[in-house]
């Protein structure tokens, strides 16, 4: 060992560069609280996401039970002919028919003559 060399053992060599703090003091780590409050940040977000969509009410549900009739398929009668028909000109025939095939589990575009279907009445 050479007289200008000064020995560090080992255990504190590793420690030497750090900086050192009171006995007993808690080190505050910004990292981790940024980490905890982005967590807290997503939960509140997503708990406020789930009630907003528990909240949402749809349109016929919040004005009562939405009025409905039955039509009976005739022949040469489609999904657009039996919306025109019962929505009106005043009503979008592509929304009867997805409200059409809504009310009677119909996917597709598939009727057949002597098929009773529920339908909203013109309000």
């Amino acid at each position: 060992m050479n007289a200008s060399t000064t020995y560090i053992p080992r255990h504190q060599a590793r420690h030497a560069g750090r900086r050192r703090h009171a006995v007993g003091a808690p080190r505050f780590d910004w990292a981790q609280a940024l980490r905890i409050g982005m967590a807290a940040t997503a939960v509140a977000v997503t708990c406020l996401v789930i009630w907003a969509v528990t909240q949402a009410v749809p349109a016929e549900s919040a004005e009562g039970i939405a009025r409905t009739d039955v039509v009976v398929v005739q022949p040469g009668d489609t999904l657009w002919s039996i919306a025109k028909r019962v929505g009106g000109e005043a009503r979008d025939p592509r929304v009867v028919i997805e409200q059409i095939r809504n009310m009677n589990d119909i996917e597709g575009s598939v009727i057949w003559p002597g098929q009773q279907l529920v339908v909203p009445t013109d309000v």
